[in-house]
């Protein structure tokens, strides 16, 4: 089981967890975290992911790059 820390870009201080075991698809992924947030009304299917790390490193939410996802 992964626990991945989640955030809607634009909304960084309201993050969550979402819970998926290693095996689950990306699909999988993006159904746990609409059952998470009852905001999201589009399918599961359109939402769009994104790693938040650069150079390597994960982005602080105060950093520039993370200020951009906003």
């Amino acid at each position: 089981m992964v626990k991945l820390l989640c955030a809607i870009a634009g909304e960084a201080k309201n993050a969550f967890e979402v819970n998926i075991n290693e095996s689950e698809s990306v699909s999988e992924l993006k159904e746990g975290i609409k059952m998470k947030v009852d905001d999201i009304t589009v399918p599961a299917r359109k939402l769009q992911l994104f790693l938040a790390k650069k150079d390597d490193a994960w982005l602080p939410d105060d950093s520039p790059a993370g200020q951009e996802l906003k």
